[in-house]
């Protein structure tokens, strides 16, 4: 169970949505958050290769690990949070499954060590800076 945050950036607004088309259990591995995470100081930094911000690679946060808990929701139902919560899937110790589909609004470029163009089109404000233009 790797706890993570969706987005690098605090002041680029995402929202995640989790829509269960069946049970989402402890037992099938449903979503676990940590309540107030959102609330801890920003992490992002761009990652190698792109990708999330991971609790587990920022030790002065270590604190937060043990206070994830589950949230069972039914088939149907929908987990909406704030996509700077350190969440994760917990691991599934049955033989049935629990679909979903994942739903983030989020910016094109924002988990991307190099955004496509083509396929990533920024609506609104700028592509986000990866760049050091210090002279070496």
């Amino acid at each position: 169970m790797r706890l993570h945050r969706d987005i690098l950036q605090p002041t680029r607004g995402l929202l995640t949505a989790l829509v269960y088309l069946e049970d989402a259990t402890v037992d099938t591995g449903c979503t676990w958050i940590i309540p107030g995470s959102h609330q801890a100081p920003c992490v992002g930094v761009p990652q190698p290769g792109g990708g999330g911000t991971w609790l587990d690679e920022h030790p002065e946060l270590a604190y937060l690990g043990d206070q994830a808990v589950p949230v069972p929701v039914p088939a149907g139902g929908v987990l909406l949070f704030d996509a700077t919560v350190f969440h994760t899937v917990g691991p599934n110790a049955c033989t049935s499954t629990r679909a979903g589909v994942v739903l983030g609004y989020r910016s094109a470029d924002e988990l991307d060590a190099h955004p496509d163009p083509d396929r990533q089109i920024v609506v609104a404000g700028e592509q986000l800076y990866r760049g050091n233009d210090r002279p070496s």
